[in-house]
C-alpha cells in the first residue's frame, strides 16, 4: 500500500485551518492591514505584503509535492487561530500528518508550543522545521521545539551546541542555505533577448560603501542596470520578467556579516537560486546553478526524500 501523507503548513498570515487551494485562491485579494503593526506605514506594509506573498509561495510548493512512492493528500494551511483545530482534526489510520514550520515562527506561539506539539505528535504527527536566520542561537524557544522534530533543515554550521542537545535523537538534520521558493521551470527561459544587469539583495546588507558602488553602476549602465533591495520581488511579477524580453546577468555577491555567528558556507548559493528561478543568466555559474535548480525546491524536495 502506498504511504499517504498529509501536509499542514503553519503560517503567521493564515487564521483558521484551511485547504491550501482555498487559501491560495484568496491570497491575491487578502487584506493584510489588520495583521500589520502600523498599517499607515507604507514601507512596512510593502514589506509585509512581500512576506505574505513569499509565504504563500512556500505553501504552493509544499501543496504540489508528488512522488510515485507516496500519496500526498491535499495540503492544508493553519494559522495561530487554527491550532486547536489542527490537534483535534482526525486523520485516517493510514495517513501520516506532517506539520511544516519555517524561520523562527514557532516562537510566535511560544506559550502553547509544547501543548500543541505534544498533542500533534501523540496522534502520530511528524514535525518538519525549515529553520533559518540562525534559529538555534536567536530563537529562545528552539530547544523546546527541537525535542519534537523529525526533520530539521537549517542554515547554521554548526548548530548551537546547547540548543541542539535537545534535538530528538532520531531527528534527521541537513545544513542547507538556498531559500528560493519557486517550482522549477514554472516560467519559460527566453534566450535570444537584450541584456540587463540585476543587483538583488536585502536592504539589511545595503551598507554605505555598497550603496556607493550601486550608485556608480547605476550611473554607468543607466537603464541597463536594475537594483532590487527587497530581497524578493512581488510574486505576481515573477513570470512578468520573462515578458520584458531581457536576459539578466546577475553577479553573485557575498552576504554581509550582520548577525551571522557561523561562517557563510563557501559557494553560498542564494543569489544563484534566485537567478535560476527567475530565469536569469548567471555568467560563469550556469552548470552550478543548474545543479542547484535540481535540489532547491523550497526545501520541500528534502521532505520527499526523507519520507521515502
Amino acid at each position: 500500500m502506498t504511504p499517504r501523507v498529509q501536509i499542514y503548513y503553519f503560517s503567521l498570515w493564515a487564521e483558521s485551518l484551511l485547504q491550501a487551494s482555498v487559501y491560495l485562491e484568496k491570497l491575491p485579494s487578502l487584506d493584510i492591514k489588520p495583521l500589520v503593526a502600523d498599517p499607515t506605514d507604507k514601507a512596512l506594509l510593502q514589506l509585509a505584503q512581500l512576506d505574505c506573498d513569499w509565504d504563500g509561495e512556500n505553501l504552493r510548493c509544499y501543496s504540489q509535492l508528488s512522488h510515485p512512492e507516496l500519496q500526498f493528500e491535499p495540503a492544508k494551511i493553519v494559522g495561530i487561530l487554527g491550532l486547536q483545530e489542527l490537534v483535534e482534526e482526525e486523520v485516517e489510520p493510514d495517513v501520516t500528518p506532517w506539520l511544516v514550520m519555517i524561520s523562527q515562527h514557532p516562537h510566535k506561539i511560544e506559550p502553547v508550543i509544547d501543548r500543541i506539539l505534544t498533542l500533534f505528535t501523540r496522534k502520530g504527527g511528524k514535525v518538519f522545521y525549515w529553520a533559518y536566520d540562525e534559529a538555534s542561537r536567536y530563537m529562545p524557544s528552539f530547544a523546546r521545539v527541537a525535542k519534537y522534530l523529525n526533520i530539521l533543515v537549517h542554515d547554521e554550521m554548526p548548530l548551537d551546541q546547547a540548543a541542539s542537545a535537545s534535538l530528538n535523537p532520531t531527528c534527521i538534520t541537513l545544513h542547507s542555505s538556498p531559500l528560493a521558493n519557486m517550482i522549477p521551470y514554472a516560467h519559460p527561459f527566453i534566450e535570444d533577448v537584450n541584456k540587463q544587469i540585476v543587483f538583488l539583495c536585502s536592504s539589511m546588507g545595503l551598507t554605505g560603501h555598497r550603496k556607493k558602488q550601486v550608485d556608480h553602476l547605476q550611473k554607468h549602465f543607466k537603464d541597463r542596470f536594475l537594483a532590487i533591495y527587497d530581497h524578493s520581488i512581488p510574486m505576481n511579477q515573477r513570470g512578468g520578467w520573462q515578458s520584458t524580453k531581457h536576459t539578466y546577468a546577475l553577479r553573485e555577491e557575498p552576504l554581509p556579516p550582520r548577525q551571522c555567528a557561523t561562517p557563510i558556507p563557501t559557494g553560498h548559493s542564494g543569489a544563484v537560486a534566485w537567478g535560476r528561478y527567475l530565469s536569469l543568466k548567471i555568467p560563469g555559474r550556469e552548470e552550478g546553478s543548474r545543479n542547484l535548480l535540481k535540489r532547491s525546491w523550497c526545501c520541500a524536495i528534502h521532505m520527499v526524500t526523507w519520507l521515502l
